[in-house]
This record gives structure tokens, sequence and C-alpha cells, in this order.
């Protein structure tokens, strides 16, 4: 996980909408083929039907058997 760095962006979500974090790693095309997204934002963190800015977070695994967590 040294040898990488993820990069992120924020997501905006309508009131009642569906949160799909996993998607928002922004440079996953340059990272190891077979690198995956998993969404580990503990539940009720997100409460989409009431307005505000949130913070999640997605764990990045490499090949290798490394992770990042932003």
């Amino acid at each position: 996980a040294d040898k990488y760095e993820p990069t992120v962006e924020g997501e905006k979500v309508e009131v009642g909408g569906t949160v799909d974090l996993t998607d928002n790693v922004t440079n996953l095309p340059t990272l190891p083929e077979g690198t995956t997204v998993t969404d580990v934002t503990p539940g009720g963190t997100i409460d989409t039907n009431t307005p505000g800015n949130y913070e999640g977070v997605i764990e990045v695994t490499y090949p290798d058997g490394t992770k990042d967590t932003v």
C-alpha cells in the first residue's frame, strides 16, 4: 500500500438517494489491475434523509493483499 496513493473525490447525493462510494477513487485505472474498492462506512453514518455533509470510509485492497483506508 505504501507504493500506491488512491485519490478520492466527494459525492453528492439527493435527499433520500443512494450512496455508492466505491466509484469515488478517481485514479483507479492507474492502480494495479485487480485492485478492489469496498465501502466500509459504519451503518447509519450517512443519513440521506437529512441534508448535510457526511464523511464515508472506503477500503482499497491491492492484488498483493495490502490495503489503504481513505
